[in-house]
């Protein structure tokens, strides 16, 4: 039984973390959604992830160079919320845009998966970031 749990474990994270890029910080109030769709696949989603009380819903996407991540947030209090898609080692993101608004304070980090951009977004509505990579 606890061989079945750890397996199952195991492959749910990898999702969540690495390809949906949840990294809840609940103890500070602080949630970092940051998803890397797999080479090969056009999306990938995964809806009422449980953290702590509450749930998330997350949908990635690309197609040619536009990037696009869609989050809504359930029932969780929190103070920070950021919002971001990996894009391909060497790129450089533009045209980003929040609940189609301009963004201009966007980090972009180099990390093993690629260049992280993140921005942050308030509130537990539903929100949806746009990119193109250069």
């Amino acid at each position: 039984m606890v061989m079945q749990a750890w397996g199952n474990y195991g492959t749910a994270w990898s999702v969540v973390n690495e390809q949906l890029g949840v990294r809840p910080f609940l103890g500070d109030g602080a949630l970092q959604v940051v998803p890397q769709v797999p080479a090969g696949q056009d999306s990938v989603s995964g809806s009422n992830i449980r953290l702590g009380n509450g749930s998330v819903d997350v949908f990635a996407s690309h197609s040619g160079s536009d990037y696009t991540t869609r989050v809504q947030v359930h029932r969780l209090g929190l103070r920070m919320l950021q919002i971001g898609h990996t894009l391909p080692r060497g790129s450089t993101p533009s045209n980003i845009q929040l609940d189609g608004k301009a963004v201009h304070d966007a980090t972009a980090t180099q990390t093993n998966r690629g260049v992280e951009v993140a921005v942050p977004a308030h509130g537990s509505a539903m929100h949806t970031l746009t990119m193109s990579a250069a």
